[in-house]
């Protein structure tokens, strides 16, 4: 995540066990960030914690609902949410054929990608702006946010870039680009969203 942009430097250890510590402590963030990425187990993992882990601790201390919160803010359910991520990434399987393609427009998701289910128009374009922006709105960001140069949440906030009825990744990593191995785990999602039928 953003662990890169949360370095507070650590004191030197007074034995030799917390001066390793220390070194491990100021590793970790290299290793999570320069680390073999499995996209697979992180729609995964995402996937799991937001529908099965959370429901078991609800009426416990300190639970919060976190689709209700979700789509609060988002005007999206949470599980509509996911399965139009896991739908947008499809259109990225055949990255071969797409690599070959002289249309600029094989490399974006179209507005129109999503149209043939069953998921309310209006769901899909508060989707589209929670994940998209345009040049001015991330030129706005910028300006409103004063990045230092190696700070690209802003990107990991809107991975992909809006241009009049597309949507194009600006990095791969941010969008997740996933196999069709993990449709098992999207089944229930995208039946209800009229993905699968």
């Amino acid at each position: 995540m953003a662990s890169e942009l949360l370095y507070t430097p650590l004191p030197k250890g007074e034995t030799k066990s917390e001066e390793w510590a220390r070194k491990i402590c100021l590793l970790l963030p290299d290793m999570e960030a320069n680390g073999v990425q499995s996209y697979l187990l992180k729609i995964a993992r995402s996937y799991v914690m937001t529908s099965q882990s959370i429901e078991p601790l609800r009426g416990k201390p300190n639970f919060f609902d976190l689709a209700a919160l979700f789509e609060a803010t988002t005007g999206v359910p949470l599980e509509v949410y996911q399965a139009l991520i896991f739908g947008a990434m499809t259109r990225f399987i055949k990255l071969d054929d797409i690599k070959k393609s002289k249309d600029l427009a094989s490399l974006a998701v179209p507005a129109t990608w999503f149209s043939s289910t069953t998921v309310p128009p209006a769901q899909i374009e508060k989707f589209f702006e929670y994940v998209s922006a345009n040049a001015d709105a991330l030129a706005a960001a910028v300006g409103e946010k004063q990045p230092v140069a190696n700070d690209f949440t802003i990107f990991r906030n809107k991975p992909l870039f809006a241009d009049v009825g597309y949507f194009f990744p600006l990095d791969s990593t941010d969008v997740c680009l996933a196999t069709e191995r993990s449709r098992s785990i999207w089944k229930q999602p995208l039946k209800r969203c009229g993905f699968l039928r």
